[in-house]
């Protein structure tokens, strides 16, 4: 619990959106269809700052689709490893 709570304490770098922008790797960004945490809007615009994204949405899932969905989930991972080559 304390390493939440100073996790979430901090500030973050003023140029992390330009950090975010700066990665080139390919990247994956999983959203649970039902998530009234963070949502599915937010998790797409944290995919859109990735030059190299693809985000997913996995129905019937709220915060945790690898707890909630885990065959939909993996398929999703596996998915996108696959195409990486």
């Amino acid at each position: 619990m304390a390493a939440a709570r100073a996790f979430f304490s901090g500030e973050a770098p003023a140029d992390l959106l330009d950090r975010l922008r700066g990665v080139q790797a390919p990247t994956l960004v999983i959203a649970g269809e039902q998530d009234t945490s963070a949502g599915v809007a937010r998790v797409a615009a944290v995919a859109d700052l990735f030059p190299n994204a693809r985000s997913v949405v996995i129905e019937k899932s709220g915060h945790f689709p690898w707890v909630e969905q885990p065959a939909l989930f993996r398929q999703s991972v596996d998915a996108f490893l696959a195409a990486l080559g």
